[in-house]
């Protein structure tokens, strides 16, 4: 019999795996809890960005979900891993929503290109105000 919206058992026992794995590793649960938090609403969508000018104080877009833990930032669905200098700087970015480009620079060359990749996603946007 033809049942196309039923839910096969194959891939609910697959979730069921999945997420009992998530559960026994506390990091994986709450990596995937920030993930989930940080997604953007269905209806929202970004213009892709512009490069990073040289004496851009950058700001993110309205739209922009950014939460942190102890270990990873979040952003619009993402996970990165930042700890030491990187995770102060990220995490007073989503707590102000404003990144300097003296910050911008103190970041680690992995995080200035999360920071670029955002940017040219329309994720962050140049911050008129400071420039």
């Amino acid at each position: 019999m033809h049942e196309p919206g039923c839910i096969p058992a194959a891939l609910q026992a697959f979730a069921a795996d999945g997420l009992a794995r998530a559960l026994a590793d506390p990091r994986a649960l709450a990596r995937s809890l920030g993930e989930v938090l940080s997604d953007p609403k269905a209806q929202v969508w970004f213009d892709a960005g512009a490069p990073l000018r040289r004496a851009s104080a950058l700001r993110l877009d309205r739209r922009t979900r950014m939460l942190y833990d102890r270990r990873h930032v979040y952003v619009n669905g993402e996970s990165y891993r930042a700890g030491g200098r990187d995770g102060k700087i990220m995490r007073e970015l989503a707590n102000t929503r404003g990144l300097s480009r003296q910050d911008f620079e103190a970041l680690s060359a992995q995080a200035r290109h999360w920071v670029q990749e955002w940017a040219k996603a329309g994720w962050l946007v140049f911050d008129s105000a400071s420039t």
